[in-house]
């Protein structure tokens, strides 16, 4: 009897413990079943959010077959839903030698861990159009950190491509005309300077104060716009033609140029300084220019003062950064992209010297060698000119 009592006494606490084990199993199944419908939620929030987007998404596995797309990358290939691509690669989409290309590209990345981003590429379409796009892929981890595949984006950029064509076009035109204008210009000019002599020959002792003066201002007008003329023309020509380059002493084009421009250092009392300067990846007739511009302009833009040049150069990475600093007139800082485009004058005076081109070919010139140039000034405190140049 008393064994009945206690068999039933430990089968009701057992069924308790069951019934309450049951309630928390139910409470947690419930629980689970709300985190599920809310990853759902999210998972459609975020496939609603990916589809709208315009640019193409897409995710691969590791071996580059399709996963997932959203409707524009969809539309784009000319199918209907991810299901119709699902498991598929660029091999069944797309020509062999731009599929071998992502496909290269996408198992690099694999490997690598590396993204690439923002790469400009060229995509066709079923109806055969070609596209330019902006592609970034990114590689997908698991919790662990193992790469499981990889995710894309690409933005069609297929009008900035033709308007940036089209631009290029366009310069190239404007450049090509310029060329035949200034080049038609010198035999006229010429003449002009070769009849104005005989003129002046040819009248000796009965020109007047007046005609001389007349022939004088005639003569200073021809050769500024010769001047122009011959600046144009280099400057046009420096969109053609290549770069012939080489390893160039720095120093010994400095030095050379120093002496061409002898006289007029001396007519302005310049004082030019330069520490020894370094062997750079060059054309030397283009280096020659750019100093030549360069020093030229600080001269034409001196102060009262006593005029000194400094010329320096510092090792950054692959490249050497050259300064030209003097301690003339200076311009307005607001003004330091203005100053290297073409006829760009910064001071208003109509008698400030040089054709307003120089800078403008310096700039050419430095980026003909895939440098950069600035400057920086402050008026009255004379201004400074960085360019940087490839290294030997």
């Amino acid at each position: 009897m008393q064994e009945d009592r206690q068999r039933k006494s430990t089968l009701s606490a057992e069924n308790d413990a069951l019934r309450q084990r049951i309630t928390v199993l139910e409470e947690e199944r419930v629980e689970q079943q709300h985190v599920v419908d809310a990853l759902r939620q999210e998972t459609a929030l975020l496939h609603d959010l990916i589809d709208t987007l315009p640019d193409y998404i897409y995710i691969k596995d590791r071996d580059s077959r399709f996963v997932l797309s959203n409707r524009a990358h969809l539309a784009v290939l000319g199918v209907d839903s991810s299901d119709s691509i699902a498991g598929k690669t660029d091999f069944d989409i797309f020509p062999h030698e731009l599929a071998a290309q992502y496909f290269a590209d996408e198992q690099d990345l694999i490997r690598s861990g590396d993204a690439l981003v923002g790469r400009q590429e060229s995509t066709v379409t079923p109806e055969g159009e070609t596209l330019w796009l902006s592609t970034t892929k990114v590689p997908l981890r698991d919790r662990a950190g193992a790469i499981i595949g990889l995710a894309g984006m690409s933005r069609d950029i297929t009008e900035r491509k033709v308007a940036q064509e089209a631009l290029a076009q366009s310069f190239a035109n404007l450049e090509q005309f310029a060329y035949m204008v200034s080049f038609e210009m010198q035999g006229p000019l010429n003449t002009i300077a070769d009849d104005l002599g005989l003129l002046e020959e040819r009248l000796g002792d009965r020109i007047g104060d007046v005609s001389k003066a007349m022939i004088d201002r005639l003569r200073n007008a021809s050769a500024n716009v010769h001047g122009l003329s011959a600046g144009l023309l280099t400057y046009s020509r420096m969109g053609a033609w290549g770069t012939l380059r080489g390893p160039i002493d720095s120093g010994e084009v400095l030095e050379h140029v120093l002496d061409t421009l002898e006289a007029r250092i001396q007519e302005s009392g310049a004082d030019i300084i330069s520490v020894s300067l370094p062997t750079v990846d060059a054309d030397t007739s283009q280096l020659i220019q750019l100093f030549q511009h360069l020093i030229g302009n600080a001269i034409n833009f001196r102060s009262a003062s006593p005029l000194t040049v400094q010329i320096d150069a510092q090792r950054t990475n692959g490249h050497w950064r050259f300064s030209v600093r003097d301690n003339g007139i200076g311009f307005d800082p607001r003004f330091q992209d203005r100053v290297f485009a073409p006829f760009q004058r910064l001071h208003d005076q109509p008698e400030s010297p040089g054709t307003g081109i120089g800078l403008a070919i310096c700039k050419r010139i430095v980026e003909n060698h895939g440098g950069r140039i600035w400057a920086e000034s402050e008026p009255g405190k004379g201004a400074t000119f960085y360019f940087t140049l490839p290294a030997a």
